[in-house]
């Protein structure tokens, strides 16, 4: 099938070369400026800190505040803990595949993994898992989406065909880029020395190498490249694109407002015929400076000074920052857990407040579990590479939401279900009253429970009968 890379390698060109050039073209794509944009906003690195704020010729030897807020932080991590705060649940049809993942897989390791891509996912728009065999383990590790260009199958932009990852290192105080071209069977590594211009070929390495019975090794590899897609979204928009603007917003309106509140503490000095040029930069930079360092100032005839105190207009403000962050809550689809929104609010009410939020992470939730379903492919192929015995069940995951609830009206509604089940115990099967109780978690155990109970009970009272 005919791709980017088969046509590169057809024309008979400089193929490195050509590699490099995708690469360039990728590193300044609009995708990866907006990455770069998601990573710098969590940290709290905005725009604000490097614009040019300065609004007058004056202005530019004024040091005006700059406040960056970190609201993606805010919105990622709400998301995450929301969505993939818990444990996501592995559910499976078969027994024994349970015991076989467990084997291979390890817990903590696999939900800490499914936790980062859930957040790097949001900040970049995608993140990418790289598979991989080694002494004949199967492992995994996080890729970040800077580093990768993917090429899928023309018609299909769900199937991969080739992986371009790309990262620098330096090497002798010279900076060099390595181009890595993977396919589901090989890899090959290029290196592009950026003061030199040049790009040389390293080497092809095969994906997979195993160690069967410690004599024979025999080179196979997955069906696919080993590199999964976690997607944000369908089109891979990192949260960053759509508030951005609204970020800025904010930290524009209280920079602005920081640096009125700290001129209002200068007076200001008004001056009538002064004995000197106010025309230029210059002199009134240097009328501040004799304001400053003696106090003195020469006046022409009829001449005055007086000081001006200005006021702050911080209702103004205010009013603004409330605008724009209402927008900012309803464009990032976060919940406001503000003390004055959520505080004495009823189950209803806070559920509510989450329902934006909720539709946001079951987006991200439906790429997942299509990622998640890859991941299981290929640990199912890795059984079958290294003669293990293979998964034989569907496995399926659960991602179980975390939200605060109103402690008061739960324990409120756990006594009245306790009530009304212990009123119906005299007309009810014992069965159905434990289903309404909610401290019951597993009414089959619980009533295993009662009748191991009852039958150690009665042993008691035959064992005292007999003594008696």
């Amino acid at each position: 099938m005919n791709t980017t890379i088969m046509r590169i390698r057809a024309n008979g060109v400089n193929f490195g070369e050509e590699l490099k050039n995708i690469v360039m073209q990728d590193m300044a794509s609009d995708e990866k400026t907006w990455m770069q944009k998601g990573v710098n906003y969590y940290k709290g690195d905005n725009d604000i800190l490097y614009e040019d704020l300065t609004q007058t010729e004056v202005d530019q030897n004024i040091k005006r505040p700059r406040i960056p807020h970190p609201y993606l932080k805010l919105f990622i991590d709400q998301a995450a803990g929301y969505a993939v705060g818990n444990p996501v649940e592995i559910q499976f049809e078969n027994e024994n595949d349970e015991k076989i993942w467990n084997e291979n897989i390890e817990e903590e390791t696999f939900q800490k993994t499914i936790y980062r891509l859930f957040k790097r996912a949001r900040k970049k728009g995608i993140e990418w898992l790289y598979c991989y065999v080694e002494n004949n383990e199967f492992k995994y590790t996080i890729i970040p989406a800077e580093q990768i260009k993917p090429i899928f199958k023309m018609g299909f932009d769900d199937e991969l065909e080739y992986v371009i990852r790309y990262y620098p290192f330096f090497k002798n105080n010279m900076k060099f880029t390595r181009i890595e071209l993977w396919n589901k069977d090989n890899v090959e590594k290029y290196d592009y020395n950026h003061e030199a211009k040049t790009v040389s070929w390293l080497t092809t390495d095969n994906i997979i190498l195993i160690d069967q019975n410690q004599e024979l090794q025999e080179t196979t590899s997955f069906s696919r490249v080993p590199f999964i897609a976690f997607q944000n979204n369908e089109e891979n928009i990192p949260d960053i694109k759509l508030i951005k603007g609204l970020i800025d917003k904010i930290d524009h309106i209280e920079s602005d407002e920081a640096y009125e509140f700290e001129q209002s503490l200068l007076r200001l000095l008004k001056v009538k015929n002064y004995d000197g040029q106010l025309a230029t930069v210059e002199g009134k930079q240097a009328l501040r400076e004799a304001v400053k360092n003696s106090g003195i100032i020469g006046v022409a005839n009829d001449g005055d000074l007086s000081w001006v105190s200005t006021e702050l207009n911080t209702e103004s403000y205010q009013k603004a920052i409330e605008s724009v962050t209402k927008r900012l809550y309803e464009a990032a689809q976060a919940a406001d857990l503000t003390t004055d929104k959520f505080s004495n609010a009823s189950g209803v009410a806070l559920k509510f407040l989450y329902t934006p939020l909720d539709l946001k992470v079951k987006n991200t939730e439906i790429e997942f579990q299509e990622a998640l379903q890859f991941f299981v492919k290929m640990f199912n192929e890795y059984l079958e590479i290294t003669g293990k015995q293979k998964l034989q069940g569907k496995i399926s995951f659960e991602f179980n939401h975390d939200q605060i609830i109103n402690e008061y009206e739960k324990t409120q509604t756990r006594n009245l279900q306790t009530t009304t089940a212990m009123m119906l115990q005299s007309i009810l099967p014992l069965e159905k009253v434990l289903e309404e109780l909610p401290q019951v978690e597993n009414v089959e155990q619980t009533l295993q429970k009662i009748e191991e109970d009852r039958t150690n009970d009665l042993r008691n009272v035959m064992v005292s009968n007999d003594d008696n």
